[in-house]
C-alpha cells in the first residue's frame, strides 16, 4: 500500500507536467486490475458471440458478405455505446468527487490530465474491443469458409477504431462541458443510434461524420463491410472528417477544462 501511495517526482515542464504519472495511473486502472479481462470477455461475448451464432447456429449468413457485415456493423454500433458508458465517468466522477481538484493541486497540468485519459482509454479499448475480438472474428470467418483479405480486414478495423475515438473524444468533451451524467450519456447515444433518421433527412451528413462508415442507404451492405471484403476503397471523406472532429473535440475539452474552477 505504501508503494502505491508514495509520491513520484515530476520532471516534465509545461503541458507535459505530471503526464507520465497520470498516464501510469490511468493505464493501471486498465491493466493492473481485472478491468481489461472483463472488458475483453464482454466484447468477445457480444461481437464474436453474435458472429458465431450467425455463422454456425443459424447457418444462414454467407461468411464473406453476411458474416463480415454483421461483425463490422456490430463493431461500430456496440463499441460506440460501450465507449460512451465507459468514458462518461472519466471526468464527471473526478469533478464531482473532488479528485480532479486534488490531483490538479499537485504539479500536474490540465492538458496532461485530459490527454492521459484519452490515451489510456483509447489503448484499452483498442486492445480489448478491437484487436482481440477482431482476431477471433477473423478465425471464425475463416473456419466458416470465408476467404477474407487480411489487408482489407485490417483497413476496416482502422475505421472501427476511428469510430471508437470519435465517441471517446465526444464523451470526454461533454464531460468537461457538463456536471451531470444525463447529457454526457444522452447526446452521444442519440448521435450513435439516430444515424438512419439524420442521414435520411440530410444524406450529405454521411460525408462529414462516422455515419459514412455505415453508408447512406438503410438495408444496404455497410461501407465498412465492403472495405473489409476488398470490394471498396476506404471512404476518405468521412475518415478525414471524423479525424478532424476528434481533434476539435479535444481542443474544446482542453480549452474548457483549463477554465474550470477547482
Amino acid at each position: 500500500m505504501a508503494a502505491h501511495s508514495a509520491l513520484l517526482p515530476v520532471s516534465e515542464k509545461g503541458w507535459r507536467r505530471g503526464f507520465a504519472n497520470l498516464l501510469r495511473k490511468e493505464n493501471g486502472a486498465w491493466w493492473r486490475t481485472r478491468g481489461w479481462l472483463i472488458q475483453t470477455i464482454i466484447w468477445v461475448a457480444i461481437l464474436d458471440g453474435i458472429l458465431a451464432i450467425v455463422l454456425f447456429v443459424e447457418g444462414r449468413a454467407d461468411p464473406r458478405s453476411g458474416g463480415v457485415g454483421v461483425f463490422t456493423f456490430m463493431s461500430l454500433m456496440a463499441l460506440a455505446i460501450g465507449v460512451i458508458i465507459i468514458a462518461q465517468e472519466a471526468i464527471i466522477d473526478e469533478k464531482r468527487s473532488g479528485t480532479a481538484a486534488w490531483v490538479l493541486s499537485k504539479p500536474v497540468s490540465r492538458v496532461a490530465f485530459i490527454l492521459s485519459k484519452l490515451i489510456a482509454h483509447g489503448l484499452g479499448l483498442l486492445v480489448t474491443g478491437v484487436v482481440i475480438p477482431s482476431t477471433i472474428a477473423f478465425i471464425l470467418l475463416s473456419a466458416a469458409g470465408g476467404s477474407i483479405p487480411i489487408g482489407s480486414f485490417v483497413a476496416a478495423l482502422s475505421m472501427v477504431f476511428l469510430n471508437v475515438l470519435f465517441y471517446l473524444t465526444l464523451t470526454l468533451v461533454l464531460g468537461t462541458l457538463f456536471d451531470g451524467r444525463g447529457p454526457v450519456i444522452a447526446i452521444p447515444t442519440a448521435f450513435a443510434l439516430g444515424y438512419q433518421l439524420f442521414i435520411g433527412l440530410a444524406p450529405w451528413l454521411a460525408d462529414i461524420t462516422p455515419w459514412g462508415f455505415l453508408g447512406r442507404a438503410a438495408g444496404s451492405v455497410p461501407t465498412i463491410a465492403q472495405v473489409a471484403l476488398g470490394q471498396a476503397a476506404l471512404p476518405l471523406a468521412p475518415i478525414l472528417a471524423t479525424a478532424l472532429w476528434c481533434v476539435l473535440f479535444m481542443v474544446v475539452a482542453l480549452w474548457r477544462f483549463n477554465r474550470e474552477e477547482f
